[in-house]
């Protein structure tokens, strides 16, 4: 397949295209504010970029990860939000329905109010917040463009290595790091989603063209804080620096949904992936970071938590 990924820099969008090009498929990739080798800069709401490449590359699907996903800054900015994660996609959209080519878009388990998850794909939606509230108004429009030939991909809790270092990883080893405690909420729930399997199970369902919306996550239901110990057990960080917290407790911005998570039962059939757990994913993740760090993680600072 010809495969176009925008947002090809960032945490899932990266992981696609590793696998895209290990299992052989032609792939172009796209940045926006972070550029990479190999990566072609597009503002996918620019409709005369936009074009432009559709015309030059002709990609039989778009895989769109690509998104604004700090929760606290969107609750603040909800206006700016929307132009970034909705109105660019609907100028996709536009261009895509014109051209026959299939979206494969990117949502999330914000969409759900955490009152009663793991949800399934069937369950009704009511965000929390604009990044929720965002997220399902993206999914709206996608059904309505192309109510029988798309994908929706809802993930939770991603994490995997990454070079921007910016997911909630990377949040807990750099504190922990530098020696500081950090307060992590022990009665927030979800299923932390590994980006390698994320990939998989993605591209398996766009190659067997079984369109719909499905859960892309792990089979663990964790809170925060139990998965927090994980990390630092296999980093061999210090675990007493983590402080569980009730949520209640802790500065957010934006409301987040308690018990959240998503099941993942009908993409692991369909795909047939087998999701590894979230401590042997930590541990391949381990060996990047040091491979990329000179066989040390003690060269990561520390840094805020991310939302």
């Amino acid at each position: 397949m010809k495969i176009l990924i925008i947002g090809a820099s960032g945490l899932i969008g990266s992981a696609l295209s590793a696998e895209a090009k290990k299992q052989g498929h032609t792939v172009l990739g796209t940045y926006l504010n972070y550029p990479q080798e190999n990566l072609e800069r597009l503002d996918y709401g620019d409709s005369y970029q936009l074009n432009d490449i559709l015309d030059k590359f002709s990609p039989e699907v778009i895989l769109c990860p690509a998104a604004k996903t700090n929760v606290d800054w969107i609750e603040q900015n909800p206006q700016e939000a929307w132009e970034i994660n909705v109105v660019k996609l609907n100028t996709l959209l536009n261009a895509c329905t014109k051209r026959n080519i299939t979206v494969a878009y990117f949502s999330s388990d914000y969409i759900f109010d955490g009152k009663s998850g793991p949800y399934s794909e069937d369950d009704i939606p009511n965000p929390l917040n604009f990044y929720g509230k965002h997220k399902l108004a993206s999914e709206i429009m996608i059904k309505s463009f192309s109510p029988e030939k798309h994908f929706i991909f809802r993930t939770t809790w991603v994490f995997g290595y990454e070079k921007q270092e910016k997911n909630f990883l990377y949040s807990v080893i750099k504190t922990l790091n530098a020696g500081k405690e950090l307060k992590v909420p022990d009665d927030m729930y979800a299923t932390a989603s590994y980006t390698p399997d994320i990939a998989k199970c993605a591209l398996n369902l766009i190659e067997k063209k079984l369109y719909g919306t499905y859960n892309l996550c792990g089979n663990e239901y964790t809170s925060r804080y139990d998965y927090s110990k994980v990390i630092a057990k296999v980093f061999g960080l210090n675990p007493s620096l983590l402080i569980p917290a009730k949520y209640s407790s802790v500065q957010y911005i934006a409301a987040r949904p308690l018990k959240a998570g998503l099941k993942n039962e009908k993409a692991t059939k369909a795909s047939m992936i087998k999701w590894i757990s979230t401590e042997e994913a930590l541990k391949e993740i381990k060996i990047q970071i040091e491979t990329a760090y000179g066989k040390s993680i003690r060269t990561l600072s520390s840094s805020k938590q991310p939302g």
